[in-house]
């Protein structure tokens, strides 16, 4: 299992994970990412850039995401339910997340304001 926070803003935090997937790639082998939320498309558009530029393929890497908003700058292949931004502000705690504490949670919901009602 690979671990990626992109939020987090350590862009270098997975160089050596992203450059094992790559190798995988490269050795014939289909990689499946999975997130929880295709918000803004960020994660996922670096995730690919950065496996792309390492592996060379990028037919090689699939993306599942738990909820996909349909206004993001980024494609998912998967997805287990679709959401409308523009329509739907709902901030999503996943329960990974419910452990943090409440004011981590309001910090990072208000990071982005215009994501909620």
């Amino acid at each position: 299992m690979l671990t990626v926070d992109h939020s987090s803003g350590e862009s270098a935090f997975a160089g050596d994970l992203l450059d094992k997937l790559a190798a995988k790639i490269r050795d014939g082998r289909r990689i499946l990412i999975v997130d929880d939320i295709n918000d803004s498309g960020g994660t996922i558009a670096w995730l690919r850039a950065a496996i792309d530029a390492k592996s060379g393929d990028p037919a090689a890497l699939r993306i599942a995401v738990l909820v996909n908003n349909i206004r993001s700058r980024s494609v998912s292949e998967y997805h287990g339910s679709e959401i409308d931004r523009d329509a739907d502000k709902r901030w999503h705690v996943f329960p990974w997340e419910a452990v943090a504490p409440r004011e981590t949670l309001a910090t990072d919901a208000l990071a982005v304001p215009e994501r909620l009602a």
